[in-house]
Order: C-alpha cells, then structure tokens, then sequence
C-alpha cells in the first residue's frame, strides 16, 4: 500500500518539492557566491590594509629624506652667513684698532653683526626646512602614485608605463633650492638688518643685560620684522616667470618648463602653498619653537643652577631639597658687549650643529608634519 500511494503523495506535493528543490539549489548558489564575495572583500581589505601601510611607510620616509635634504644643505648656507657677516674676522681687527672713535664704530658694528647672523639664522633655516617639505611632498606624492600604478598594473609592459614623474623632472624642480642658498639669503639679510639696527642701536654696550632682557631684546627684533609683513615666498623663489634661469643656474642644464609640463605643474602648486595662510600658521610655529630653544641655550649663562641642556628642557639643581624652579631664581646680568660672544656661538649650534637639535625640534613639530601630510595626500 505504501508503494502505490507513494506516487500519489509525490505527485500531489510536486510543486512544493520542485520549491525545495529550487531553494536547495539556489542556497547552495548562495552561499557559493558569498563566500566569494567575502574572499574579494577579504582581498580587497588586505590590499587596503597593504596600501595604508605603504603609504604611511612612505610618509615617514619622505619625512625622513627631508631633514636629511636640510642638513646636507646647511653647510652651503652656513657658508654664505659667515662670509658675509664675518664676525670672526671683524673680532679679531678690532682688538688691533687703537683710535677710541674707530673702535667704539667696531664695536656697534659688531654688536649688529653678531645679532643679524644669528637671529638670521633661525629664519632661514625654518625657511630652507618649510621649503624642502613642500618640495619632497610634492616629490613624494607623485612617486606614490607611481608606485601605486606599478602595483595595480598587469601589464607585461609595466616598465614602458607613463609615469607621474620622472627623475629628470625631479633633479630639475628640486634645483629651485638653489634660489635660497645663492639669492634669496641675501634678500632676507638686507630686510632683516634693518629691523636689528633699529632695535639696537638705541642699547649701550656697557648696558647690563639678564636673561629676560635679552629675550625682550630678540623679541622685540622677532615682533617688528614679522609685523613689517615680509613676503616670505620672494626668499624662497623667484619672481614669477623667472624658474627657467634659476633652475638652469642651479642644474647647469638649460630647463624649458613649455616642453615639461609636469615640471610647470610642480613649480606653480609649490607658489600657492608659499603664498596659502597654512604656510605663514606653520612657519609662525616652528620659529616659536627654533627661538624658545635659543633662549634655552642662553640659560647656562645667567644661571648658575643649570646644569643640563637638550633640546626641550634645561634641567637645574638649586640644592638638595630645594623645590625652587628658575623662575624663583634671579638671572645675573652681563654687559651687552660681554653677550655678544655668547649670541655669536649660537650660531654654530643653529647652522653646523652635529647632531643638530634645532632641526631635531623642527622634525618632531606637529603642525609642520600636519602639513606635510596636507602636501603629500593632495592628490586629485
């Protein structure tokens, strides 16, 4: 009886199991097919996951190239101050010079000098590091982006792919450094001493000096050149439409932008972050930072209590068990004209340091990394 109503129950049921038949079926298909999906979004994480790492590798690479890049280039800057604001050299005539008129004219002579080219300094080294970081971001974006094209390429002939940016364009644009280390120094120092003249011309050289005096002194210098808004891009670069003669002098190699127009690109995105507002912020930033370790520099001097320096902090020791910090203790004063030895070194530290913690304070600055960041991801 079984067998005969078998048919019957099979047939009378066909459609709900051809139903079932379909939902088994297209289950099996399903999970088939999302298993695959979750394989490629698997894949698609890695890749991701691989890309995020790569690019933040890079970064910091770049980072990294940069200071480099600033310290293989200061010695040609450190050149250039020292020849032209001798100190040394005007040092040494002035202990041969015996008219009481001529000397006293040496003296305030050096007295400028000495603040000019270490004051001047600070501003182009934070200018010459700003600059370089713009330049490799660029630099650095576009070399990503080669390497991204390369990595996403199945192409058996990768090797012959266009690429964002070759080396010759590179050589040629990073050439524009030039500008600063030959001309654009000497702009500044010109605008500059200007400032420092008509601050201290007004300070005696036998006036005691302490060490908040001396701040005020190089503060007030800082606040009467930044508020003369200077055009800080015009020590940086060219006048505009005049590239092609700095590169060509800075390379050897004649540079026609007309036939290089991702060179042109580069050169015109790196005028519109020099003239952005983001610039002037980063820039105010790190010369805070460059001026507060040169007046952490200073402290050894007026202090007897300092007995350490690094970079961020000058530690002291006012005795055992005293709880007194600096602020509690009273600076000794030295004559203008006794500091001037003093203010002079510092130079030394700023330009040639080794290691150089004036550029190891720029490197670990937030808002310059910020903005390199800005730099390097403004990719469209």
């Amino acid at each position: 009886m079984t067998s005969e109503s078998s048919p019957g129950f099979f047939s009378r049921h066909a459609n709900k199991f051809k139903y079932l038949a379909g939902f088994v079926g297209g289950g099996y298909l399903l999970s088939k097919y999302a298993i695959y999906k979750f394989n490629q979004f698997t894949i698609k994480q890695d890749v991701d996951l691989q890309a995020r790492s790569n690019l933040k590798r890079r970064f910091e690479q770049n980072l990294q190239d940069c200071f480099f890049v600033v310290t293989s280039l200061l010695p040609s800057l450190s050149d250039n101050l020292f020849q032209e604001l001798n100190v040394e050299l005007l040092t040494t005539d002035l202990k041969l010079v015996g008219a009481k008129d001529q000397k006293r004219l040496m003296w305030n002579k050096l007295k400028l000098q000495t603040f000019t080219r270490t004051l001047s300094s600070i501003y182009l080294l934070n200018l010459l590091t700003l600059f370089t970081t713009i330049q490799l971001s660029l630099l650095g974006r576009l070399v990503y982006l080669d390497s991204v094209i390369a990595l996403n390429s199945h192409d058996s002939e990768t090797d012959e792919m266009v690429r964002c940016v070759d080396e010759n364009t590179e050589r040629q644009y990073l050439t524009l450094s030039w500008y600063i280390l030959n001309v654009g120094w000497k702009k500044f120092i010109e605008q500059f001493q200007v400032i420092v003249k008509l601050k201290l011309d007004g300070i005696p050289l036998n006036s005691p000096i302490n060490h908040d005096a001396l701040l005020d002194i190089i503060k007030d210098i800082r606040t009467e050149f930044e508020n003369s808004k200077p055009s800080w891009d015009t020590f940086l670069m060219p006048a505009e439409g005049h590239e092609e003669e700095i590169m060509s002098d800075g390379g050897k190699v004649k540079v026609d932008m007309k036939t290089n127009p991702r060179l042109l690109e580069l050169v015109q995105e790196t005028r519109d972050f020099l003239e952005s507002p983001d610039f002037n912020n980063v820039l105010s930033s790190c010369l805070d930072e460059s001026f507060t370790l040169l007046y952490e520099l200073f402290k050894p001097t007026f202090y007897d209590s300092v007995v350490s320096l690094n970079p961020h902090k000058v530690s002291f020791s006012a005795g055992e068990g005293s709880t007194d910090s600096l602020e509690d203790i009273t600076s000794k004063s030295v004559a203008l004209a006794g500091l001037l030895p003093l203010v002079s070194r510092s130079v030394h530290q700023i330009l040639n340091g080794m290691p150089n913690v004036f550029v190891d304070v720029l490197s670990s600055n937030p808002k310059l990394k910020t903005y390199s960041v800005v730099v390097y991801s403004g990719w469209e």
